[in-house]
């Protein structure tokens, strides 16, 4: 029990993120789940994600995701 405790509270470093921005796209495909995400970061929400994961030592971001002209 005091093993699993002990795994359980070691902080995790993590230096690379992949981000997945947005959900949104065109093709409207029926068996799809894209389409039920609705919520989005604003800019703002956005920012402040930035600004924890530098906080917190990630180094590199992969932006990922969606339609990028919709």
């Amino acid at each position: 029990m005091t093993a699993n405790i002990a795994f359980y509270n070691k902080e995790v470093h993590c230096n690379t993120v992949c981000w997945e921005v947005s959900a949104r796209c065109n093709d409207h495909c029926r068996f799809c789940y894209r389409n039920m995400i609705s919520k989005e970061l604003d800019a703002y929400e956005a920012f402040h994600v930035l600004d924890r994961l530098a906080e917190g030592g990630v180094r590199k971001i992969s932006f990922t995701g969606g339609e990028a002209l919709l």
